[in-house]
């Protein structure tokens, strides 16, 4: 045996590193940008998150990201539709929706048991290996819909196969988040469920938070690392989403395309005073980690040829034209890029996460913003918008650069795993 000479095995044979995860949250109209990422190869992502009222329409989108060994999340969507203003007439059609807005009672004894079984049927019909429990946004561990949820949740999980991930949400205001107690109280209660993951989505969080947010973040999810499940920041991208990664306050992120980047509920408590409108495609420029309008976008190009070179987009694999391809696809810019950053944060070596992140991501970004906000552009908005981008940017930068010193966590974050991984393929 000794002239046998063993060739590597093939790559999909070779035992999958853990990574950080990476969920991109599919909006009703981005599937063919989607679609197209993954049979290019994309391999970023850990998974996708359906909406159970898009499931039909992504059926195509649904069945490339399971063939390519990618995990399919169901969002329930019971999180709006509890309130007079996230209700709609599709979530009202869902086996689940009952025609109108939840209440309490809807998920209440039987009639949570029932939710839980017109979901588990729902899941398993639509070919899908993963679910986000149906939860609701609970302003403390004493809101009654804590209690309900976690019923529906052990319910849910008892009728689904073990393949089938599960995933509880955690949905809470962020003050309930930074109150210690509160976290205590919830981490117990969160105790006796099944759970593959834990999502944690903060309301008044996301990619604009403040740098005192981010620190009040990532101290707190510290906390849930005591459940021994993976920790997943969702609805939050940018910065602030690439500094909990690598502080080690989670073990991944879930946000949309150019959607679903911060949680607000506000909107969900007002009724609705019309038809929702899609936004407008909007551009991203990494170096500055600003999303602005095409014509916006444009105009900067064209401020000069060293502005071009700086901002326009360098990666032959993700726009070959450099900024044209930026303007006439900015989704899957946006895809490709953030896609990217959190590879690069995976595979830096957890010791090492921070300070690359502190000298390789936010202070070149800094840097490049502070050079920005001085040029004499012709659109005043995009000006302003710049310049208070860059106060911002250097308060984040303050605070994570204090923390980077001084912050020494108990713990880090698993990550989650991949749907192969989970099913022991």
């Amino acid at each position: 045996m000794s002239n046998v000479v063993q060739l590597p095995r093939p790559q999909r044979l070779r035992p999958s590193p853990a990574r950080l995860g990476y969920y991109l949250r599919v909006g009703r109209n981005d599937h063919m940008t989607v679609a197209s990422l993954l049979a290019e190869g994309e391999q970023g992502y850990l998974g996708l998150v359906v909406e159970a009222q898009h499931v039909t329409r992504h059926r195509d989108l649904i069945t490339s990201a399971t063939s390519r060994g990618l995990d399919v999340v169901l969002d329930t969507k019971s999180q709006p539709a509890a309130f007079v203003g996230g209700f709609t007439t599709s979530l009202g059609d869902l086996p689940w929706g009952l025609g109108r807005q939840a209440v309490l009672a809807d998920y209440s004894g039987m009639e949570g048991m029932r939710r839980a079984d017109e979901i588990a049927g729902f899941v398993q019909d639509h070919g899908l290996s993963a679910v986000l429990s149906p939860t609701h946004l609970i302003t403390s561990a004493n809101d009654p819909w804590f209690g309900v949820d976690r019923r529906v949740a052990a319910r849910l999980r008892s009728l689904l196969p073990g393949n089938i991930g599960f995933v509880y949400s955690l949905a809470v205001p962020i003050q309930v988040l930074r109150d210690a107690g509160e976290r205590d109280a919830l981490i117990q209660g969160l105790r006796g469920i099944e759970m593959d993951a834990l999502w944690l989505k903060v309301e008044n969080f996301g990619a604009d938070a403040t740098g005192e947010k981010v620190r009040a973040y990532v101290e707190a999810a510290e906390a849930f690392h005591a459940l021994g499940v993976p920790l997943i920041a969702d609805h939050v991208a940018g910065l602030p989403s690439l500094a909990t990664l690598a502080f080690g306050a989670v073990g991944g992120i879930a946000h949309g395309i150019m959607m679903f980047e911060g949680f607000k509920a506000s909107s969900w408590r007002r009724p609705p005073n019309g038809d929702a409108r899609t936004p407008a495609p909007r551009v991203y420029l990494q170096g500055l980690e600003m999303l602005v309008g095409r014509d916006q976008a444009a105009a900067f190009f064209e401020h000069s040829t060293k502005v071009k070179g700086q901002h326009a987009c360098r990666d032959p694999r993700c726009c070959p034209r450099g900024a044209r391809d930026m303007l006439e696809h900015p989704g899957r810019h946006y895809c490709y890029t953030h896609a990217r950053q959190v590879e690069a944060v995976s595979a830096t070596p957890a010791a090492q996460r921070v300070s690359t992140f502190m000298e390789g991501t936010l202070r070149p970004r800094s840097d490049a913003l502070a050079a920005a906000a001085s040029l004499k552009l012709g659109d005043e908005k995009l000006v302003e918008s710049l310049q208070k981008k860059h106060l911002g940017m250097g308060r984040l930068r303050g605070v994570l650069a204090h923390m980077a010193d001084t912050y020494e966590p108990a713990s880090i974050a698993q990550c989650p795993l991949t749907r192969e991984q989970r099913e022991g393929k």
